[in-house]
């Protein structure tokens, strides 16, 4: 602005003859140069200007790009993650220690999803025992009560206590009976996998017992006993059989005489006694 009012004033003086010529042109060049020098300023600053533009433009970019590289991180560490996971898949571990008792594949064979196990491995250290109580007695089944094992062909019959139950009835059974099962530890393992039958001691009062083969079978069961020296049939109320005894609920007394059919390996009169279930 300067130098433009200055160009002007001499020209003005020019136009007047007031001042030579080259006068004048001296204060036209110094107009024309900073002229000049106004365009390269300009131009510095919107250089400057677009150069600020490119530094955030760049700035973005590095922020997406370290977004970027670390979801490629991500990424990176769920392959690596999957390719531990396939790697694992060489080496089969059970959960427990045991020995296998069926193998359906063999070393090379190539394995493809399916729901048929690999390999079926049996504990040898815990044998668990599952019995299927009827309705009729599940309401006297309780977890810990003692319980006794006999497996068909085995003399020795593990011990040990209802552990577990699914207290309710198998709605799912047309039997509706009731699961127990119960942990037998360090039994013979020839034991595994077979079937037997399970005692279990439900602690109810003690009730009366006879020999089985004295009752005589009915509409109303009746015992066959000796009273006063005459022999008479007295009905009575049935429990539960085990052992080849039954229970008798009521229509005996302890001590009664109870008349046992011929060839009976009783004598053939027995007698009355106390047991527990």
């Amino acid at each position: 602005d300067f130098r433009r009012s200055e160009w002007a004033r001499y020209k003005k003086l020019y136009d007047d003859r007031t001042i030579p010529k080259d006068q004048f042109d001296e204060k036209e060049k110094q107009l024309k140069a900073a002229l000049a020098a106004h365009a390269v300023g300009t131009a510095a600053v919107e250089t400057a200007v677009a150069m600020d533009k490119v530094a955030v433009a760049k700035k973005l970019q590095a922020a997406a790009d370290v977004d970027a590289a670390r979801a490629r991180a991500k990424v990176a560490a769920a392959n690596l993650d999957r390719a531990e996971t396939m790697v694992k898949f060489a080496t089969i571990r059970a959960p427990f220690d045991g020995v296998i008792t069926r193998r359906n594949v063999h070393p090379g064979a190539f394995i493809t999803p399916s729901e048929k196990p690999l390999l079926t491995i049996a504990r040898l250290n815990r044998l668990r025992v599952v019995a299927d109580i009827p309705p009729a007695e599940a309401a006297a089944i309780k977890v810990g009560q003692k319980a006794t094992l006999r497996v068909n062909g085995f003399a020795y019959q593990p011990t040990g206590k209802v552990d577990r139950t699914a207290v309710t009835l198998d709605i799912d059974s047309l039997t509706r009976t009731l699961r127990v099962e119960m942990d037998l530890w360090n039994a013979p393992p020839e034991l595994a996998g077979g079937y037997g039958f399970v005692t279990i001691l439900v602690n109810e009062p003690e009730r009366l017992m006879v020999d089985s083969s004295a009752v005589v079978p009915g509409e109303t069961p009746t015992v066959m006993m000796v009273k006063d020296g005459v022999c008479c049939s007295c009905p009575v109320r049935l429990g539960i059989s085990e052992g080849g005894r039954v229970q008798i609920f009521n229509g005996l007394n302890e001590g009664d005489l109870v008349i046992l059919p011929e060839g009976s390996t009783f004598p053939n009169i027995g007698q009355a006694v106390s047991g527990s279930r």
